[in-house]
């Protein structure tokens, strides 16, 4: 994964970038598109294509991953703040 600020290199879990001294682990998540299995592993297979760094959040309720149950269900693709633009424009086809 590549450093928004300056397109350095990000080390661990923390997301450390030495060149700009940030821990973009440390900033606020957001979420950017709920969406259903198994479209999800499009938009992330996208989204870490680009450096962009991600978590999944699974919301379905139902024990087959297959069945989508509604709006408040799917699985939630979240993003350091900072990134939530770049993310959006990615997903959207406008970057």
């Amino acid at each position: 994964m590549l450093c928004i600020k300056c397109g350095g290199p990000l080390s661990g879990n923390s997301l450390y970038c030495s060149c700009c001294d940030i821990h973009w682990s440390r900033n606020k998540w957001v979420e950017i598109i709920r969406i259903s299995p198994p479209e999800h592993l499009f938009v992330i297979g996208l989204l870490e294509s680009c450096g962009i760094p991600l978590q999944t959040i699974n919301r379905n309720i139902s024990a087959f991953p297959t069945s989508y149950a509604g709006p408040s269900t799917g699985i939630s693709i979240i993003v350091p703040e900072p990134y939530a633009d770049v993310a959006g424009k990615i997903i959207t086809g406008t970057s």
